[in-house]
C-alpha cells in the first residue's frame, strides 16, 4: 500500500488464489493492481472507503460486487456496480440474458460489459450519450443491443472483435445512422466503425468522406480495401490489418493518420493517385516504411 494505506499498489498470488471472496480493506480508496486473472474470485466486497475501479482489472469469473451501504462513490443496483448518482455505469456482472439499467444512465465505462458474458438482449436508455471501448467486446451471446436517440459519442471500437449479434440504434439520434452492419455519422459520411468481420475484399461506401480513427481495428482476415473517390480524410483506420496486403488511395485524400498502417505487418503496397509527398506524414506508421508508398504522379 501507500503510506496512508488509501491505495493498494500490490496483492501477492498467495493472497488473491486462495478463497473466492476479495475484500477491500476499510480506508482503501482504489487499487492500483489488475486482479482478471484470478479465477478463483467470485464476490468483490467494497468498504465505505472506497472510491472507483477500472472494470478491465476487475476477476474475470466475478459474479457479485457488495457495496457498503455508507460508501459516497459506488453502489449496486440489478447486478450493475455504478457510481453514487447512477449515471455512469462502471461495470455490469449480471448472468442472466437480459440486463436492468438505470434510467438516469449516461455514461457506459470501457469494458462495462465484460463480466455479463450470458446477456444476449441490451436496451441502453436513452439517457445513454457515452458507450466506452470495448464495452460489448466479451458478450459472444449477443443478439440485439439497442441504443438509443441520445447517444454522441460512441468509441469506435466499443465492440471490439464481437462480430455476434445486431446493433440498432434508435431513428430519431441526430448523430449516428447503422447500415449493413456498419456505423456511420448521421449522414454516412464518415465510416466509423465496422461491426462485421470482413473476410478478403471491403469495399468501402461510396458516400463516405472521411474514415475515423480504429474503424478497421484488427480486421485481420480482411486482404483488400476499395477506397472510394471523393474520400477526403483517412485517421489512424487500418491499424492491425495483418493480411491487408496492398491499398490505392484516391487523388481526393488530402490526409492520412500517422499512425494509420500501424501493426498491419503484410502491407507490402500503399499506392497513391497523386503527386509525391502532396499528403503529408508518410509512411503514416506502415511496418515496411516509404519503400512500400508509390506515388502515382
Amino acid at each position: 500500500m501507500t503510506k496512508d494505506k488509501t491505495n493498494i499498489l500490490f496483492v501477492s498470488s498467495k493472497k488473491l488464489g486462495t478463497g473466492n471472496v476479495f475484500k477491500i480493506p476499510e480506508g482503501v480508496k482504489k487499487i492500483n493492481t489488475n486482479l482478471s486473472g484470478y479465477t478463483n474470485i467470485e464476490n468483490l466486497i467494497i468498504p465505505e472507503s472506497f472510491e472507483d475501479i477500472e472494470a478491465k482489472n476487475l476477476p474475470i469469473y466475478l459474479k457479485n460486487i457488495e457495496v457498503n451501504e455508507n460508501n459516497k462513490s459506488l453502489t449496486v443496483e440489478n447486478e450493475c456496480l455504478y457510481t453514487k448518482d447512477k449515471k455512469t455505469l462502471i461495470v455490469c456482472f449480471d448472468q442472466d440474458e437480459t440486463v436492468e439499467l438505470s434510467n438516469v444512465l449516461e455514461n457506459i465505462c470501457d469494458y462495462a460489459f465484460r463480466l455479463a458474458r450470458n446477456l444476449k438482449v441490451i436496451n441502453l436508455p436513452d439517457s445513454v450519450f457515452s458507450i466506452g471501448g470495448q464495452a460489448f467486446s466479451s458478450n459472444s451471446n449477443l443478439e440485439t443491443l439497442t441504443i438509443g436517440k441520445n447517444a454522441n459519442k460512441i468509441n469506435p471500437i466499443f465492440k471490439y472483435q464481437n462480430y455476434s449479434g445486431k446493433v440498432i440504434i434508435d431513428s430519431q439520434n441526430p448523430n449516428y445512422a447503422i447500415e449493413d452492419n456498419l456505423l456511420f455519422n448521421k449522414d454516412k459520411t464518415e465510416l466509423i466503425s465496422v461491426l462485421k468481420e470482413i473476410n478478403g475484399k471491403f469495399i468501402v461506401p461510396s458516400t463516405v468522406t472521411k474514415i475515423g480513427d480504429s474503424a478497421f481495428h484488427n480486421q485481420n482476415k480482411m486482404t483488400e480495401v476499395e477506397l472510394p473517390q471523393g474520400l477526403k480524410s483517412i485517421g489512424n483506420s487500418f491499424n492491425y490489418c495483418s493480411n491487408l496486403v496492398e491499398i490505392n488511395i484516391p487523388n481526393t485524400v488530402e490526409s492520412i493518420g500517422n499512425n494509420c498502417f500501424s501493426n498491419s505487418e503484410n502491407l507490402d503496397k500503399i499506392k497513391i493517385d497523386n503527386s509525391k509527398d502532396k499528403i503529408q506524414g508518410a509512411p503514416w506508421g506502415a511496418v515496411k516504411g516509404n519503400r512500400i508508398i508509390e506515388w502515382l504522379k
